[in-house]
């Protein structure tokens, strides 16, 4: 049983995980967990580049370059915020404040957002 997650971003912005995906908490559907890295092709279409991923116990953070947060995996206690219990894949964070996120932060159950002001 793997109990892990890591989740590596490439410098051309590529994203890659492995480890536990019980929660579906490396964006990848369909798995209960990856024993070698394994590229999330969800991010392969979005044109902003990733600047800074974060985990948590179950669920993971992903901010892009623009200051746009994806969020995937367990939601329980609403650590990725919307309406479902868990999100295998990424998730868009409905940001409703004229501020640039500019850095996350992620640990157990739970996430921080750091704005421009």
């Amino acid at each position: 049983m793997i109990n892990f997650i890591i989740i590596i971003i490439i410098a051309n912005g590529g994203v890659y995980a492995f480890g536990d995906n019980t929660y579906g908490e490396l964006g990848i559907e369909g798995v209960l967990s990856l024993e070698k890295p394994t590229k999330v092709t969800f991010f392969d279409s979005i044109k902003e580049k990733v600047k800074k991923i974060c985990v948590g116990a179950r669920h993971s953070l992903v901010l892009l370059e623009n200051g746009v947060v994806y969020a995937f995996g367990d939601n329980s206690e609403s650590q990725c915020t919307g309406s479902s219990t868990r999100y295998p894949k990424p998730v868009k964070i409905n940001w409703e404040s004229k501020e640039l996120i500019v850095d996350i932060f992620s640990n157990y159950n739970h996430c921080v957002f750091v704005t421009s002001n």
